[in-house]
């Protein structure tokens, strides 16, 4: 389901046990056998046994398990930097309902070349405060409806600006914003990328000298800075390949028959 990407208002601040074999007593032409307290004589002519392979099953499937979990790790760890794919729709709107946006021929391209990095489905929505605020307890609530109805998927960004109908005729502007994006977006924008852009947002619209198609373009334009290129999340890679030591040892240990 679609969630917060962030958001903000004019009234200030914005959102984003060990075991092992005791052994003692060995020497040439016997065995110490720990569960009894006896001796046990074998010849050493005698051939060996051949080991059978059902008690090693649970150990291979732990081992598979292992393996499995640590290369899905590893693969989180870098799943910042590969382009979503799997978008229903691929068009990207802006509907400007509250007619605040005026330079669309400037902000388009910049929306284009972040869902051409991404394969993330940007969505631009204005409308007034007198649309939702009778009928929502905040925007977020309002913006999490918009996406369900606009999104056919979870690969969409929607962000909503919201201000009052005669917003030029009042003391100060009541405005609002909201992101909301889909869950296969969340590797990509991760919440590095989410802070600069609210940040950036924010700031934005808190300016009086710059327009709202500006606080859209210059926060897109710091995203498309940051996206595809983060660093590999190393929290997720150092858990994957301290799960990939276990399964090396065990492999090991089942070779030399030690496991």
């Amino acid at each position: 389901m679609p969630h917060s990407s962030g958001g903000g208002s004019y009234r200030g601040g914005f959102s984003s046990g060990f075991s092992g074999n005791r052994n003692s007593g060995f020497s040439r032409g016997y065995r110490r056998n720990n569960y009894h307290d006896s001796f046990v004589f074998y010849d050493k002519n005698m051939p060996m046994r051949k080991r059978s392979l059902g008690p090693l099953l649970p150990k291979i499937f732990v081992v598979i398990l292992f393996i499995a979990v640590g290369l899905s790790l590893i693969y989180v760890a870098f799943s910042a930097n590969f382009k979503l794919l799997g978008a229903k729709d691929t068009e990207i709107i802006i509907k400007d309902s509250a007619n605040v946006l005026h330079n669309e021929e400037e902000l388009r391209p910049i929306l284009d070349e972040f869902a051409k990095k991404t394969g993330i489905i940007p969505i631009i929505m204005t409308v007034n405060n007198e649309n939702w605020m009778p009928h929502y307890k905040n925007i977020e609530d309002y913006a999490y409806q918009l996406y369900m109805q606009s999104c056919n998927d979870e690969c969409h960004w929607l962000i909503v600006y919201s201000e009052p109908k005669s917003a030029e005729n009042m003391t100060f502007n009541d405005w609002h914003w909201q992101g909301m994006q889909g869950d296969k977006t969340d590797t990509i924008l991760n919440s590095s990328v989410l802070n600069y852009f609210n940040i950036c947002m924010q700031l934005c619209l808190a300016n009086e000298t710059k327009t709202v198609d500006r606080a859209f373009c210059e926060s897109f334009e710091v995203a498309n800075g940051m996206v595809m290129k983060a660093e590999p999340d190393y929290k997720y890679l150092c858990g994957g390949i301290v799960l990939l030591i276990f399964p090396a040892i065990a492999i090991v240990g089942m070779a030399t028959g030690k496991f």
